[in-house]
């Protein structure tokens, strides 16, 4: 059969999709996230007039559909659709956020690169084998990329320090994107017969495997080693010789030995604050939040065990129940359980659960229904690959790159027979469809996407900051703000707010700019507060602008502001982070006794909260009680509360000058020296803080420091130095 013009153009964009992972643009706001996701859907939607054409011409392939696959994934989708519509934030289930631009949008999208990836494959075969190639290819030059950083031959673009993440922007979003490419690679070069392209397939494995270690990723290892299980137990359950069944067993058998060995002898053998430490060791910070998450995911499902609060939607769970001792690990605000079948149960339902659970059989059951003699990639290879991206996903959530390597995963599982070639007539309903996969896809592009990326930029360059003045920032924000849509109006809104915080803790004296920033954060707020009237962090942060507002113009807090903060309160109950505003908006209106109440019930919460206890501090330093207020000041900063400036330590420096305790007064200085590290000044009274606590090398060579940038000052220094011999 020969291939069309549009179906060329198919093959060819669906390709282009395949390379997802190694584009990212460093300008855009979470531009390892909102790059690939606008590159992605840009060409879903480009290839869809193409899809129905191909569709059009070969009607026929349309029975794909009653293929158990795409039936279960339809009604997999169908239900999250559906549990979207009636849960909490069906805004947030549909189009996501900011920073999970993850909503059903792009999973209906993702169904569409599936369905044209399986037509494609089953019209056009030789376009699989080189589409497979392709896609084994960009994980080789992803999983090389991550293992040259890692050995610091490349420089790295996250924050993960040894951890590698290459062009993903995560370690273990990096790691999840490589689990089915390692395993197709080991498979293809199994089964293939040429000597180049058996080398590739070769290289692969070898680089995907070096990205998942550069990764350092623990659940993505435990993925790969129960992926090498599976392979070698179906290998000894489809092998017919005794001899060759009796060898996979004893390569079993040594290889789960020779790894418990290797484990235990590391786990007993590392040191504390190494990598190797934390591989073996699974009592860090991170695994106690996982498993507060996971609890958190059954303890809400139980609310709303049929239909969740919808996909996307698990912060309105960790709203309602956060529990106190996070607060101890991140104090962050979660919207994943961390866990893809518990993030199922909760935000979708025990219906939505069980359809992903039935297509996860049928997949399953499709690969181990195929002949290893008569299949082009070994069905081992398929399984393991499926299993090891199962377990990596019970440590992790879903992001676009994992995704898109899912779902080519699935059209190269899927194995429906090439209905024999008849009439098929289109009828009326395909009249309709083709006209229309031509308009959708405009208004899709022009009126969503492109907007949408050019909001993304403007945000970035907010976030940056660099060399823009505060008014210079408004100005981006206010483009954003006069768009026909805004997609993340919350972000707007926030990016509004931290201007104008920057502007108050800078002292730039603008009223009118003043003024400005916050009626546009007020409005922007107004509207996300009635997008998402249940998220307890959006009426967090419009109160704070409040109070910031009433702050910066020395007025008193409106009654509505306490509204607000109220329905913060409200809608997360366990929570101390409005506590904390409400406290300091009665403050600002002269409620003192109610402040301190309200700050000792933050603190009844969260005991050990850096904020609660410098505003308790505060408090009653503003009451003169300065015994009572320094310890709580000094044990907010112990808890890590970070103060603007050197000169906000004065109060507390000249309390522990009069009481003579120089270790605190040490503690102090070094504390407002990392505040402001450039402040030169605070050098001579951290010398002599050193000095009256007995450190005197440390005295020393701050004094000599201080000498090195102030030679004029050589007399002095030395004249100190001499004193300390």
């Amino acid at each position: 059969m020969s291939h069309t013009f549009p179906e060329k153009c198919l093959a060819f964009l669906l390709g282009l999709c395949l390379i997802t992972p190694l584009i990212f643009l460093r300008t855009l706001y979470a531009p390892f996230l909102s790059t690939k996701i606008f590159f992605f859907v840009f060409l879903i939607e480009l290839s869809l007039p193409f899809f129905v054409f191909h569709l059009s011409r070969l009607p026929e392939r349309r029975s794909i559909l009653t293929h158990p696959i795409p039936l279960s994934l339809l009604l997999y989708f169908c239900l999250m659709s559906l549990s979207a519509s009636v849960g909490v934030d069906p805004w947030n289930s549909f189009l996501g956020n900011a920073s999970r631009v993850d909503g059903l949008f792009l999973r209906y999208h993702l169904f569409i690169f599936f369905l044209a990836l399986v037509t494609l494959f089953q019209t056009w075969k030789s376009s699989r084998i080189v589409l497979v190639r392709l896609f084994l290819c960009v994980g080789m030059l992803v999983g090389t990329i991550g293992a040259l950083q890692h050995l610091n031959l490349l420089p790295s673009i996250d924050v993960f320090e040894t951890r590698s993440s290459s062009t993903i922007g995560n370690p273990v979003f990096f790691a999840a994107s490589l689990m089915i490419p390692f395993f197709l690679s080991i498979g293809m070069f199994v089964r293939e017969k040429t000597r180049l392209w058996r080398s590739i397939f070769a290289i692969c494995a070898l680089t995907t495997g070096l990205g998942i270690l550069a990764s350092e990723t623990r659940g993505a290892y435990l993925g790969v080693l129960i992926g090498c299980v599976t392979w070698g137990v179906i290998s000894l359950v489809t092998h017919t010789q005794k001899a060759q069944r009796r060898k996979t067993w004893l390569c079993l058998v040594l290889g789960c030995l020779l790894l418990s060995v290797v484990g235990l002898s590391l786990r007993y053998t590392s040191t504390q604050g190494t990598d190797l430490y934390r591989l073996t060791h699974y009592t860090d910070a991170s695994v106690s939040s996982r498993l507060t998450y996971w609890r958190l995911a059954v303890i809400g499902w139980m609310d709303d065990p049929w239909f969740g609060v919808g996909h996307q939607n698990f912060y309105r769970i960790a709203d309602r129940y956060y529990p106190n001792d996070l607060y101890e690990e991140s104090g962050s605000w979660p919207d994943k359980p961390h866990n893809q079948i518990l993030e199922i149960l909760a935000t979708g339902g025990i219906f939505t659960l069980l359809s992903y659970l039935l297509y996860l059989f049928v997949i399953t059951r499709t690969i181990l229904k195929r002949k290893s003699q008569d299949s082009w990639i070994p069905p081992c290879a398929l399984m393991s690959a499926l299993v090891a991206y199962l377990v990596q996903n019970l440590f992790v959530f879903n992001t676009i790159v994992p995704l898109v390597s899912f779902y080519f995963f699935l059209a190269l599982v899927f194995d429906a027979p090439i209905p024999p070639q008849q009439h098929i007539r289109s009828g009326t309903l395909w009249r309709w469809i083709r006209p229309l996969s031509l308009v959708v896809p405009l208004i899709i592009i022009f009126f969503l996407l492109i907007p949408t990326a050019s909001q993304f930029s403007l945000y970035g360059q907010v976030i940056s900051r660099d060399h823009e003045s505060p008014q210079q920032q408004v100005e981006h924000l206010d483009r954003v703000s006069q768009a026909f849509f805004v997609y993340d109006i919350a972000l707007l809104a926030d990016l509004y707010s931290d201007t104008l915080e920057q502007q108050i803790k800078g002292n730039i004296q603008d009223p009118g700019l003043t003024t400005a920033i916050y009626s546009s954060a007020h409005q922007a707020y107004e509207k996300t507060l009635r997008r998402h009237p249940v998220r307890a962090y959006n009426w967090y942060r419009a109160a704070r602008l409040e109070l910031s507002y009433a702050v910066a113009t020395n007025t008193p807090v409106s009654q509505e502001s306490f509204a607000i903060v109220s329905r913060a309160i409200e809608l997360a109950p366990t929570r101390v982070e409005a506590l904390i505003v409400l406290s300091n908006m009665q403050t600002v209106n002269g409620l003192r006794d109610e402040a301190e109440k309200t700050i000792q019930a933050a603190l009844v919460l969260a005991p050990n909260h850096p904020d609660a206890l410098f505003t308790l501090a505060l408090i009653y330093a503003r009451d003169g009680d300065l015994s009572r207020a320094a310890p709580l000041a000094i044990q907010s900063l112990q808890q890590g509360e970070q103060l603007t400036s050197a000169q906000a330590f004065d109060w507390l420096i000249n309390y522990y000058i009069g009481v003579g305790d120089t270790p605190k007064i040490v503690f102090l200085y070094e504390s407002a020296r990392a505040v402001e590290p450039n402040n030169d000044a605070l050098l001579p009274k951290l010398a002599a803080a050193y000095a009256a606590d007995g450190r005197i090398q440390q005295a020393i060579e701050t004094a000599v420091q201080y000498r090195t940038l102030h030679p004029e000052s050589a007399q002095e220094v030395n004249a100190f130095i001499e004193t300390l011999k």
